[in-house]
């Protein structure tokens, strides 16, 4: 063998294309949404993450942010100040400006590309990206913007563009899974979402869910990465949380903390702080809690019991769990009421018949499966922790002398596509599953709400005919 083909095969066998890419433990895709006011607190955090990260306990972080030249000037982690949309790997120190690759050719370390974190395309770009060049064996996607419970992430350089749950599950395949999705944004813990993207769903799917059912303040980053990325690991620990479950609950757990450190310290951000629950959901269990509702939602209907269920869930003023403060509209625009609360006293509610309180005894137990880890701070007396903490959609109707009107303003709770940009999708499956639309019988709990509160033929305000 000639001295050049020896030289030609160590070339071919150090080229990077053909080597195997290192593959880490997690890789966490950090989708910062800042073309909005979320900027002011963005830039700041994304600097305490990438302070206190660690490169050598198997974890890389990729960040594609997107920012406005309306809210900050700061420098911060990235070096420079810019308004465009660019990638990052962060590092302790500077972060490393990326190119996008074949999946986001737009984005280049010279570029100022103006992209839409508001599209489900530009997310299922990122995450390709991302599993691409940052191969893991477990993925986490973490949001940070803004939330209202129907959308979220909204593009204010594009009309407010946001997501929602029924776009994703429209644009991203099976393929671009992760393993805990979360949403560092405010209200977006209901049933309904950690539904839509359950293992086993035939696409876009997550075995674990962070979020919080109400308006928050952002994750306390420098908590965060002092419990995830410890200067010392213990000999018997593991240098990172190894599974989805593990690394939901230890984000829960950190923010349980902070929260309460710092309504003692402080009894201004006591009063602010006291709406926020935060909650770690198991979505293998999500199932479960879809058949026991939509088999108490069934029950309702034949016992033809609407009044009493709306006295437990109250109207004006209730003593229910909610997950919106009342606000100047009163209870209007709060519909996001605490499951465990709902089946747990619909089981105690000695006014219903023995069959509808037994059901309404196996949503809680369901409810309580699903939730693995979650607190509420002073504005939810008898916050249950670890039981309570992920809402279901149910508007109060029976606040206003029209229930219908009322209904109207839900349009976007739809299993039908009623897309409209910047309020409304609709697609939701949980809507769907479980039922026939237009053969006249209740079939599942938006089935119920639809028949309480749509009294109009050819599917009224919402278009939807049960």
């Amino acid at each position: 063998m000639t001295r050049w083909t020896v030289l030609a095969a160590l070339s071919l066998m150090l080229s990077p294309s053909l080597q195997a890419q290192e593959v880490a433990d997690w890789t966490i895709l950090f989708y910062g949404a800042g073309d909005n006011s979320a900027e002011e607190s963005l830039l700041p955090d994304l600097a305490d993450l990438g302070e206190g990260f660690r490169t050598d306990r198997g974890v890389e972080i990729i960040v594609l942010i997107d920012r406005s030249p309306k809210y900050t000037t700061v420098p911060s982690v990235f070096g420079g100040d810019f308004e465009d949309t660019r990638l990052y790997r962060l590092r302790r120190g500077p972060a490393e400006r990326l190119s996008g690759g074949e999946e986001m050719p737009e984005i280049t370390k010279e570029s100022a590309w103006e992209g839409n974190l508001g599209d489900a395309n530009t997310l299922q770009r990122f995450i390709r990206y991302g599993k691409k060049h940052f191969p893991a064996k477990r993925y986490a996607l973490i949001f940070y913007s803004h939330g209202n419970g129907c959308t979220w992430c909204p593009d204010e350089s594009h009309d407010n563009d946001g997501l929602f749950p029924g776009e994703l599950s429209q644009v991203l395949k099976k393929e671009d899974s992760v393993d805990l999705i979360g949403f560092d944004v405010c209200s977006m813990g209901g049933v309904e979402i950690a539904y839509q993207f359950r293992p086993g769903n035939g696409g876009f799917e997550a075995q674990v869910m962070v979020a919080s059912g109400s308006t928050t303040y952002p994750w306390s980053y420098p908590d965060l990465v002092r419990r995830l990325f410890p200067e010392k690991v213990p000999a018997d620990q593991p240098a990172f949380p190894e599974t989805p479950i593990d690394l939901g609950n230890a984000i829960v757990d950190v923010l349980e903390t902070h929260r309460h450190q710092t309504a003692a310290r402080s009894e201004r951000m006591k009063d602010r702080i006291a709406e926020e629950s935060w909650g770690c959901y198991d979505l293998r269990q999500v199932e479960g809690v879809k058949k026991a509702l939509d088999a108490l939602a069934r029950e309702l209907v034949a016992e033809e019991a609407r009044a009493p269920v709306e006295a437990i869930r109250g109207s004006g003023e209730t003593n229910m769990l909610h997950y919106m403060h009342r606000g100047e509209n009163g209870w209007l625009n709060a519909p996001y009421f605490d499951l465990y609360d709902l089946g747990n006293r619909i089981a105690n509610e000695k006014a219903l018949p023995e069959k509808t309180r037994s059901l309404g005894s196996s949503l809680a137990d369901a409810v309580d499966a699903l939730v693995a880890r979650s607190f509420g701070m002073a504005y939810f007396p008898g916050f249950q922790n670890g039981k309570h903490g992920i809402y279901v959609v149910f508007p109060d109707g029976a606040a206003t002398a029209n229930a219908t009107r009322h209904w109207s303003r839900f349009r976007w709770y739809n299993a039908l596509d009623v897309r409209d940009p910047s309020r409304s999708f609709g697609c939701y499956t949980w809507c769907r599953d479980g039922a026939e639309p237009g053969n006249g019988r209740v079939e599942n709990w938006f089935e119920l709400l639809d028949s309480w509160y749509d009294k109009r033929e050819g599917g009224g305000v919402n278009g939807y005919d049960y």
